[in-house]
C-alpha cells in the first residue's frame, strides 16, 4: 500500500524506502517547477517491483483521485502501468528515439505510453515523466547487500556465539567442578576450624598407619605442626603425665587406638572427662573424619576442651543436689519422727482421759475424786487443742494461706491476757512467772493489727520457756514500746528463762519444723510438737518484724522479738476498759444451727442454765424454716454451724439476710466454726455473719458475746 512518509512539492516517495537523493529530488522539483503539465512516477521496471514515488498530477493524468485506486487496479508496481506492448524489450527500444530523454548516471528516464483507468491513450496533451530512479534503485540495491550482509553478519555472530557458549559451558562446568573441590576443601577447614573454636589442642589420627599429626587451627584454615609420632607410643605417655592418678585407668583405656576403631563403628564421636595434675578439668573426645568403603574408621580427629567453669558449675549443682537431697532426707526422718511423737502425744493424754473418766465412774461417790479427774480431763484437753492447732497453724504457714487480721485492739489488754494464761501455766510448773515493769513501757496502747496472732507468738515463746524450764526456775517477759512515727509504733518483746537451754548444734535447727532436741531433763507432763518457734519466726516475718535468740546449755534462753505495729488514730477506749457485765440471758431466744448432737447439748445446757431459750436446728435449710416460722423480733441471736448437711452456714446466712422482713438484716448471727484461721473469719463476715466464734467454744466467750450482741441490737 501506498504510504505518504515524506512531502516536497506535490510529490510523495512511500515508506519502507531510501529517500531520493538531494540531487535527484532537485531535478524532480526543477521539473515540476518548469513543466507544469508533467506528472511523475518512480520506480522500477522490473515485475512486481512497488511504486517508490508519485506526484498529485500524475494521479490525476492517470485518473485516481486516491492511492487506494491506483494500488488496487495496477497492484502497486510500475509494471501495471505501463502498456503491454511497451513494456516488452522491443517494444520500450522503439520509443527510445520519440522520447525526450533525462540521463543519469547510466540508467535512462524514458517515455511510455501508460495504461489510464479507462483507456489506453498513444499520447496526451499533458506529458506523464516515467523516471527509472536509478538512484533508488541502487540503494534499495545496495540496503538489499547490506541486508545480505547484515544476515550474514549476524549467522557469522550467531555460529560465533554458539562456539563462545559452547566453551562457557565447558568453563562453567569446570569452574562447578573447581567449586565443589573448593567447597569440600572450605567445608573440611569450617569442620576443623570450627572444632578449632572449641577444642584448645587436636589431632589428626591414621588409624590405618598408627600415626598421629597435631594440627593448628586459625579462624579459615588450619594448617599440620611439627608435632607428630606413633599414637600408640605419645599417648600413654601424655595420660601418664598430665593425668590425675585417680583417672589414669580410665584415660588409658579410653586413648587406646587399637580398639578405637570398634568404639566408633556405631557412632561419630566419643569423650571422656578427667582432671589434670594441674587441677583443671578436660574432656577427651575422639570424632569421625572418614571411614572407609566397609564403614569402618580410618581417620579421626582427638580433641581435648578445657571446662573448668563447666565442671565448676557441674560440681556446684551436684553438691547442691546432695544438699537439697539431705535436707529432703532430714526433713523425711523429721516427720517420720514428727509422727512417732504425735502418736504418742495424741495417745498419751487421750489415754489420760479415757482413763480419768473411768476412774470418776469408779468413784461416783468421791466428789473430790471427781473434781480432780475432770481437771486432769480439761488438761488434757487443753493440750490436745494446742497440738492440733500448732499443726493446722503450721500447714497454713507453709501452704501461704494465713490471712494477718486489721483490726482495732488494745496493747496493754492483749499483754494482761496473755500474762494471765502463763502465769497459770507457770505456776502448774513450779515456774516463777515475771513481768519486768523496769523494761516495759507502752506510749501507744491502742493499735490496729492482728491481736490473735500477736498472742499466739507471744504465748508460744512462754509456753516453751515453762515447758523446757527447771523446777523453781523462772521466766521474765516484757514489752517495750522502741520508737514511733505518724502512723507506726516499734515494739521489742523479750521472754528470758532460766531453763535447760539449746545446744549450739540444735541451735542451727531450732527454727525448723518439727525440729526438737532430744532431751531427758524436760520437767512437763507432754512433749512439745516441734512447732512452737517455727509457727513465732513465720508469723512474726509476716508481720514484717524480726526476731532473734541466744541460748546457753543449761542456763536459759532469750528470745527477743521487734513488730512494728500501726497506730490507732481513734482508739475505741472504752470497749477495753468496760467490765463485762454479768452474764443473765432471761427472755434471750437463741436460734442455735448445729448438726452434731453433743455441741448442740453443751450450747443448749449454757445458754438455758443462764435464763435463755434455744431453738434447735440441725442444719442449715432447718434453721431457715424456723427463723421464717417465727415472729419479726421473736429470735433475739442466732449461733450458726459453718460446716452442715443439707446447707451449710454461710448459705443459710445469705439466705436469711436476704428475706424481705424486718429483723432479716438486724438480727445478730454468729459464726460456730472449727475452722478458726483469719481467713475463715473474713470468709464468715463476708457472708454476713456479725462474728466468728471458734470452736472448741470457750463457755465464758460464747455466753458473753450472745449477752453482748442482743444488747447491741436492742
Amino acid at each position: 500500500m501506498m504510504i505518504k512518509s515524506g512531502y516536497q512539492e506535490g510529490l510523495y516517495y512511500q515508506q519502507g524506502f531510501p529517500a531520493p537523493t538531494e540531487a535527484l529530488e532537485e531535478q524532480l522539483r526543477a521539473l515540476l517547477r518548469e513543466n507544469h503539465g508533467v506528472g511523475i512516477l518512480g520506480g522500477s521496471y522490473e515485475n512486481g517491483f512497488p511504486l517508490c514515488m508519485v506526484s498529485e498530477l500524475a494521479l490525476q493524468m492517470l485518473g485516481y483521485s486516491t492511492f487506494a485506486e491506483m494500488e488496487e487496479a495496477t497492484g502497486n508496481c510500475m509494471a501495471g502501468l505501463i502498456c503491454s506492448s511497451d513494456y516488452s524489450e522491443e517494444g520500450f527500444a522503439a520509443l527510445t528515439g520519440e522520447c525526450e530523454l533525462f540521463l543519469r548516471g547510466k540508467e535512462e528516464n524514458r517515455w511510455v505510453r501508460l495504461v489510464k483507468r479507462d483507456a489506453v491513450f498513444p499520447g496526451v496533451d499533458k506529458k506523464l515523466w516515467i523516471a527509472s530512479v536509478c538512484d533508488m534503485d541502487a540503494l534499495y540495491q545496495k540496503e538489499l547487500q547490506v541486508n545480505q550482509m547484515t544476515m550474514e553478519k549476524r549467522r557469522q555472530d550467531l555460529a560465533q556465539q554458539a562456539k563462545l557458549a559452547q566453551a562457557n559451558r565447558r568453563l562453567e562446568h569446570q569452574t562447578i567442578a573447581l567449586e565443589h573441590a573448593l567447597a569440600e576443601a572450605r567445608l573440611n577447614n569450617e569442620v576443623i576450624s570450627a572444632i578449632g573454636k572449641v577444642y584448645w589442642l587436636i589431632y589428626r589420627l591414621d588409624l590405618e598407619a598408627g600415626t598421629f599429626q597435631q594440627v593448628s587451627v586459625s579462624d579459615t584454615s588450619h594448617c599440620i605442626l611439627g608435632d607428630h609420632g606413633i599414637t600408640a607410643e605419645r599417648f600413654p605417655e601424655s595420660c601418664k603425665n598430665t593425668v590425675m592418678p585417680a583417672y589414669q585407668p580410665v584415660m588409658q583405656a579410653f586413648l587406646d587406638p587399637s580398639t578405637l576403631p570398634d568404639r566408633l563403628a556405631e557412632r561419630e564421636e566419643i569423650s571422656q572427662e578427667y582432671e589434670t595434675i594441674t587441677g583443671n578439668w578436660h574432656v577427651g573426645r575422639f570424632i569421625v573424619q572418614k571411614r572407609n568403603e566397609y564403614g569402618r574408621v580410618t581417620r579421626a580427629l582427638y580433641a581435648i576442651q578445657i571446662i573448668n567453669e563447666q565442671k565448676k558449675q557441674e560440681l556446684e549443682y551436684e553438691k547442691r543436689l546432695a544438699g537439697i537431697a539431705e535436707e529432703a532426707q532430714r526433713a523425711s526422718l523429721s516427720k517420720t519422727d514428727f509422727l512417732r511423737r504425735m502418736s504418742h502425744d495424741i495417745r498419751t493424754p487421750i489415754n489420760g482421759i479415757r482413763g480419768m473418766i473411768e476412774i470418776a465412774n469408779h468413784c461416783a461417790d468421791d466428789l473430790q475424786k471427781q473434781q480432780e479427774c475432770r481437771q486432769k480431763v480439761w488438761e488434757a484437753s487443753g493440750y490436745l487443742l494446742s497440738l492440733v492447732n500448732s499443726i493446722l497453724d503450721m500447714n497454713k504457714l507453709e501452704s501461704g494461706a494465713v490471712v494477718l487480721a486489721h483490726t482495732h485492739f488494745d496493747m496493754m489488754q492483749l499483754l494482761k491476757e496473755a500474762d494471765s494464761v502463763s502465769s497459770m501455766q507457770a505456776a502448774e510448773h513450779s515456774v516463777h512467772y515475771i513481768v519486768d515493769e523496769t523494761q516495759s513501757r507502752i506510749v501507744h496502747r491502742y493499735l490496729i493489727g492482728s491481736p490473735s496472732h500477736i498472742k499466739q507468738v507471744l504465748m508460744n515463746l512462754t509456753s516453751n520457756a515453762i515447758k523446757y524450764n527447771r523446777e523453781n526456775g523462772s521466766v521474765t517477759v516484757s514489752c517495750r514500746e522502741l520508737s514511733s512515727d505518724d502512723t507506726t509504733a516499734e515494739f521489742l518483746f523479750t521472754c528470758a528463762d532460766t531453763g535447760i537451754g539449746m545446744s549450739e548444734e540444735f541451735q542451727k535447727h531450732a527454727f525448723e519444723a518439727f525440729s526438737q532436741e532430744g532431751r531427758h531433763d524436760v520437767h512437763t507432763h507432754y512433749e512439745g510438737s516441734g512447732l512452737g518457734l517455727s509457727i513465732v519466726k513465720a508469723l512474726v516475718e509476716q508481720m514484717d518484724g524480726r526476731m532473734e535468740f541466744s541460748s546457753k546449755e543449761g542456763v536459759g534462753t532469750t528470745f527477743r522479738i521487734w513488730l512494728p505495729i500501726t497506730i490507732d488514730q481513734m482508739p475505741l477506749s472504752a470497749l477495753s476498759d468496760q467490765a463485762e457485765a454479768p452474764i443473765d440471758l432471761h427472755g434471750v431466744r437463741v436460734l442455735v444451727a448445729e448438726d452434731n448432737d453433743l455441741n448442740m447439748e453443751i450450747a443448749r445446757f449454757f445458754i438455758e442454765q443462764n435464763g435463755g431459750t434455744v431453738i434447735p436446728a440441725a442444719n442449715g435449710r432447718e434453721a431457715i424454716q424456723k427463723f421464717a416460722a417465727s415472729a419479726p423480733g421473736e429470735i433475739n441471736i442466732i449461733l450458726m454451724d459453718v460446716m452442715m448437711p443439707v446447707m451449710n452456714g454461710y448459705d443459710a446466712t445469705q439466705f436469711i439476710r436476704g428475706m424481705e422482713r424486718p429483723d432479716a438484716a438486724e438480727v445478730p448471727i454468729l459464726a460456730m466454726s472449727a475452722n478458726a484461721f483469719q481467713d475463715d473469719v473474713l470468709k464468715s463476715r463476708a457472708a454476713g455473719m456479725n462474728d466468728h466464734l471458734a470452736k472448741p467454744l470457750s463457755t465464758e466467750k460464747l455466753l458473753s458475746a450472745i449477752q453482748r450482741y442482743v444488747a447491741r441490737n436492742q
